[in-house]
């Protein structure tokens, strides 16, 4: 049963969110979103698995932060620019993705090119390593193999493969971006790094570059929405009736990765596949707030090296460490290391620093989300990144993985516009 410690925060938290819609009258404004992404997951764990502790002090800190993205969205005039700046008009925008459709699509279809030969090269090297025939029992039973090969720290996967299938997630994010603009059969194409997203993941059982894939595409797609002015029209009932799908189909897909990392010709158990996705899923509210309830505060900041781990290793200010943190945290039905982004925000800029770069964060995503919603295509880029961040958060920082870094850097150059008359900074 929970406690009033939990049941104020959590109702203080679906609260901001209802107030955030009626100001800022979208469900998609980026204060919008975050409240009510936590609430609903927060309401899910606390109702689906009960037996999950959350503990208060961590619920009240992710409701401060929601009252700062809050607070910093409120400081964001409604005009925010002198009425002589030009903006883009909805017919403008259209003409400026049916002019780079042509080009973006082909752009979408050589990574996917680029990511099919890097799925054949992982195929091959897994086959010779593990000196496999080439036939449908060897190819279900490698994912196995490497998996055991992976957990042991004994596989090193050749740097090429996997700079070949880092371009699943600049085609995912420019696909997002796309599909609005583009009609059947072409908008077809965009779909692609999705299925290659989950061959990718099947392979080397792990969820991570499906999720990613996924949010990415999903991040593209709202922002679109936005600067069509069509917010809430992604909450229309066809819509909705398909994000219910995609969550069935991510449900089955977990299902059937947990089934491969056992070995295909291992026998079928629901019950303990089941309970594992709880832990995987619900259970990152549970890691946090036992972790932030034992969490040493004199720890040296960090100052972006645990956050943006994907771009700091690019520099090398820091290596980054491949999956999620060492440290376990038992839970009734397993154990998990899905810590969610707020660990790494409180290790880089402490409790009371998060919170207030949080307060920034929501200013600058409000100030994306007004300007890409006045035409102002640029702001496009910013606005999918709060978004990614946001949708990936349960789970850990977006931003520790290289390939999604990535993302961002090719889509900012495709859409940065040349000819000043077209496009408003």
């Amino acid at each position: 049963m929970p406690t009033i410690g939990i049941i104020i925060p959590l109702i203080s938290l679906g609260s901001i969110a209802i107030f955030n819609r009626i100001h800022l009258k979208s469900w998609l404004a980026p204060a919008s979103t975050f409240s009510m992404l936590w609430f609903s997951l927060l309401s899910v764990t606390l109702f689906v698995a009960p037996e999950f502790p959350i503990y208060s002090f961590g619920l009240w800190y992710i409701l401060a932060i929601s009252v700062a993205l809050t607070l910093g969205s409120l400081l964001v005039p409604k005009h925010i620019l002198p009425d002589s700046e030009k903006y883009n008009t909805i017919e403008a925008i259209k003409l400026f993705f049916f002019t780079r459709s042509n080009f973006i699509l082909i752009l979408i279809a050589v990574f996917c090119l680029i990511s099919i030969v890097g799925i054949i090269v992982l195929l091959l090297f897994g086959i010779k390593r593990y000196e496999l025939n080439f036939n449908l029992f060897s190819l279900i039973s490698l994912p196995g193999q490497l998996y055991d090969d992976r957990d042991a720290g004994i596989l090193l996967v050749p740097w090429s493969i996997r700079y070949l299938t880092y371009f699943i997630m600049p085609a995912s994010l420019l696909s997002g971006f796309l599909i609005p603009f583009e009609k059947y059969p072409r908008k077809i194409i965009c779909y692609f790094p999705i299925i290659l997203a989950i061959m990718i993941g099947m392979v080397y059982t792990t969820r991570a570059s499906i999720l990613l894939s996924i949010i990415l595409l999903f991040s593209g797609l709202l922002s679109s929405y936005i600067i069509l002015q069509k917010d809430d029209s992604i909450f229309s009932g066809k819509k909705v009736l398909l994000i219910f799908f995609l969550l069935f189909f991510l449900l089955f897909s977990w299902i059937a990765l947990q089934w491969l990392r056992a070995g295909a010709d291992s026998r079928f158990i629901l019950y303990p596949i089941i309970n594992s996705i709880k832990s995987a899923v619900l259970g990152s509210s549970t890691v946090f707030t036992t972790w932030l309830q034992n969490y040493n505060q004199h720890d040296v900041m960090s100052f972006g090296l645990y956050t943006f781990a994907g771009p700091m290793d690019i520099i090398g200010f820091n290596e980054r460490q491949l999956g999620f943190y060492s440290e376990f945290v038992s839970l009734p039905n397993g154990y998990s290391n899905i810590y969610t982004a707020f660990r790494g925000l409180i290790h880089d800029f402490t409790l009371t620093g998060s919170i207030l770069v949080c307060f920034c964060i929501g200013i600058f995503a409000q100030l994306s989300y007004q300007r890409c919603r006045g035409g102002n295509i640029i702001w496009i880029i910013p606005l999918s990144l709060f978004f990614a961040f946001t949708l990936f958060s349960p789970f850990i920082s977006i931003f520790s993985s290289n390939s999604v870094t990535m993302a961002w850097f090719i889509s900012f150059f495709v859409f940065i516009n040349r000819k000043q008359n077209s496009i408003d900074y």
